[in-house]
């Protein structure tokens, strides 16, 4: 089964869920006001905290004598001797982790402050929220479908660049709530080809031994700027104002995504691993 399927698959279920929670919070900021909506809020996790616990089962107990002898930091170590020896890797969770940083600038403080100074509120940004992540969620179907067939380096690329530049151009030109609309269908429809890609990518080059300590490795780097996001956004759109921070939000987002033009090794996105050979049966038994 080509990896694409299972990551964009994965990804529908994430988008499916920003969805619903973006179009859920803004109509309850609408109707009860932000305090009650952060009880709800509340409330939500509580629920989910619920159910795992009454469905989740007790994970099986490992024997002594089966686990694994080497302590856990030397396991994260052989982990990270083999990340930053592969420029790919290296490469895209710099690229990640930057354009993660600028999406929770533009989430978390310059979305509000656009609902705000528009007089759109919070119902204008889980209209825009909901509408990107419906047609990311869309997209990733599509991904999961017939992403193996298309050139990966090159549709990453484009996706990015539809993604990014456009979204923050739109709300800093002041245009119409139908028009930021039409502009976030387009990132969103772009953005669901991203994580099947990227996931695609990093199983593919990952050794199934160090999967598990490798992918956690790729993801903490990717998110590791993330929380200084809402401070960055804060900062600049207190000296700067509005639309200015748009545009330098948007014009770092775009140079961010422009860098694996410059990069040789990322063309190696496009290199599949030989399928499996087929293996012969006698009396439905592999052999």
């Amino acid at each position: 089964m080509p990896l694409e399927w299972v990551t964009g698959l994965y990804g529908v279920i994430d988008r499916i869920a920003s969805m619903a929670g973006a179009a859920l919070g803004g109509g309850l900021i609408a109707w009860v006001g932000a305090p009650g909506a952060l009880y709800a809020d509340a409330a939500s996790f509580l629920v989910c905290a619920l159910i795992l616990g009454l469905t989740a089962g007790s994970p099986p107990l490992v024997p002594v004598a089966d686990r694994d002898p080497v302590p856990y930091v030397q396991k994260l170590r052989r982990g990270w001797d083999f990340l930053r020896r592969d420029v790919v890797l290296v490469g895209m969770s710099a690229i990640v982790a930057a354009t993660n940083l600028l999406d929770l600038a533009w989430s978390a403080v310059l979305m509000p402050v656009w609902g705000r100074n528009s007089g759109h509120g919070a119902a204008g940004i889980g209209v825009l929220f909901a509408v990107f992540s419906a047609c990311a969620a869309l997209s990733s179907m599509a991904a999961a479908r017939w992403a193996e067939r298309l050139p990966r380096f090159r549709t990453y690329v484009i996706a990015y660049l539809l993604t990014g530049l456009p979204r923050f151009a739109v709300l800093a030109l002041g245009s119409p709530l139908c028009v930021c609309v039409a502009v976030f269908a387009i990132g969103g429809l772009a953005c669901g080809f991203l994580n099947p890609i990227l996931g695609a990518v990093v199983f593919e080059r990952i050794p199934e031994r160090l999967v598990g300590r490798v992918s956690a490795l790729n993801s903490a780097l990717c998110w590791s700027l993330m929380p200084l996001g809402g401070l960055l956004g804060g900062l600049l759109a207190a000296s700067l104002g509005l639309a200015p921070v748009l545009w330098v939000v948007g014009t770092a987002y775009l140079l961010v995504t422009l860098l694996p033009l410059l990069v040789p090794s990322f063309r190696e996105f496009d290199s599949r691993p030989a399928p499996e050979p087929v293996r012969a049966r006698t009396s439905g038994h592999s052999v």
